[in-house]
């Protein structure tokens, strides 16, 4: 009888055992279709160039992007940049390092010394920030940096800015933008978005987003 009743419970205990593993499995399946679904399906995009600066439209968003912008001080400075303004002038830097004259880390970025300068056409300063008041994807060779809000106004009305950066134990070094054909951009990017998701709702999207 004690042989019976411990088969039986090794039995039941192998069945718990099984029903437990196939139950996560099914979670993660179940778990993944919903990750899929919520991605949706791949956007349906364009660019267009605008002098240095490319326009850039899909279904869901729009902006304009000027990649490797000449610095004033090229051979000086220890940075390099590309900048993405969206339609909404929510604007954000990637800064790319010289490794032979600054290494980053968090450590080091966060110090208030390290500061970001914006000033008009006339060269009169407007914004002077912690440079990291809002970093992210920090490596040793490159990070970004997300432009504060009070940015914004100067993008959307000035005909030219300069963005500088100084960070501690180095000179100053920075770059200067003319907007004219970053606002073509924008508003060639914000017009092209709702017209692909009125073709991507009816199905009629080629660009390269999408597979037919």
């Amino acid at each position: 009888m004690l042989k019976v009743t411990r088969r039986w419970a090794l039995c039941f205990s192998l069945f718990l055992a099984f029903a437990s593993a196939c139950f996560i499995l099914a979670h993660h399946a179940v778990a993944q279709d919903e990750a899929e679904e919520e991605e949706g399906p791949p956007e349906c995009y364009e660019t267009q160039n605008f002098g240095p600066w490319l326009g850039r439209a899909s279904d869901r968003q729009g902006g304009a992007l000027y990649n490797d912008v000449p610095f004033n001080n090229p051979k000086t400075s220890p940075l390099r940049a590309d900048i993405q303004v969206s339609v909404a002038y929510d604007t954000r830097l990637v800064l790319y390092g010289d490794f032979d004259k600054v290494q980053f880390s968090k450590d080091f970025l966060v110090d208030p010394a390290n500061r970001l300068i914006m000033r008009d056409e006339n060269g009169k300063e407007a914004v002077n920030a912690p440079l990291c008041g809002n970093c992210n994807n920090i490596e040793e060779d490159k990070f970004s940096v997300v432009l504060p809000l009070a940015t914004a106004p100067l993008l959307r009305e000035s005909p030219a800015v300069e963005i500088a950066f100084q960070l501690k134990g180095q000179e100053e070094s920075g770059f200067k933008l003319t907007l004219g054909n970053m606002r073509k951009a924008l508003i060639w990017a914000n017009k092209r978005k709702f017209a692909l998701a009125a073709q991507i709702a009816e199905g009629k999207c080629t660009s390269p987003g999408i597979e037919e």
